[in-house]
């Protein structure tokens, strides 16, 4: 493991701004998660279910999303799928967070269109650069804009 210093916005996957959905029902993951990344510099929606997470397709138009895959009612399987099938679902970069990590976990995810998958706790660098390296294959993100 390599170690980084300096500012957490020094990331390579930090240069651009990213606007960004996460999705845990549990309040301290996500609200940790999304402290942080807005520090980052990013525009963060914080939700806590899958249901409220597609809704943010048309009201807060993210660039990707960050889903927990063991949510009560809609899980992150049956969110991602849902996405996926909204104008425009097909392109975003979805990036599943989870504590599981099995074989049949990732599978599970490839199959319901996540574009990447990250094993809890990830570090917000990881996450940063994991959507780089998705979005690369798509049209940028917005340029960060200069504060």
């Amino acid at each position: 493991m390599s170690e980084m210093h300096g500012n957490p916005g020094d990331a390579a996957g930090d240069r651009q701004h990213w606007k960004l959905v996460v999705a845990d029902d549990i309040p301290l993951n996500a609200d940790s998660l999304s402290d942080v990344l807005r520090m980052m510099g990013h525009d963060v929606l914080t939700v806590y279910d899958g249901t409220t997470a597609v809704a943010a397709h048309t009201s807060f138009v993210p660039d990707a999303y960050l889903l927990d895959l063991d949510m009560p009612v809609m899980d992150g399987y049956d969110t991602c799928r849902a996405i996926r099938r909204l104008p425009g679902g097909e392109s975003v970069t979805i990036v599943a967070l989870s504590g599981w990590g099995r074989h049949e976990d990732l599978a599970d995810a490839r199959e319901s269109g996540f574009s990447g998958f990250l094993l809890k706790p990830a570090d917000p660098r990881d996450i940063l650069l994991s959507l780089s390296a998705h979005q690369s294959k798509k049209a940028p993100p917005r340029p960060q804009s200069p504060a």
